[in-house]
């Protein structure tokens, strides 16, 4: 397996990280507080964990703000 290849973590795993509970990750999800989205492969979430670490760094901006860092905004 090649060492560089990184694995998506779950809804759970990434509230964890983030030191939520997963029903106070779910409302930042759900209010736009929290930025990242994740992809959606068949019914779960899974976010990228530099990605997650990356918003972190940012000062953790709501959604809006996040995508136009990203260079996805409106």
């Amino acid at each position: 397996m090649d060492s560089d290849i990184y694995l998506l973590i779950s809804t759970e795993e990434a509230a964890q990280r983030l030191g939520l509970c997963v029903s106070s990750f779910y409302q930042g999800l759900s209010s736009g507080r929290i930025g990242p989205t994740g992809v959606k492969i068949g019914k779960r979430r899974l976010f990228d964990p530099e990605e997650l670490a990356a918003w972190v760094k940012a000062g953790c901006p709501c959604r809006r703000q996040w995508m136009a860092m990203k260079g996805n905004g409106p």
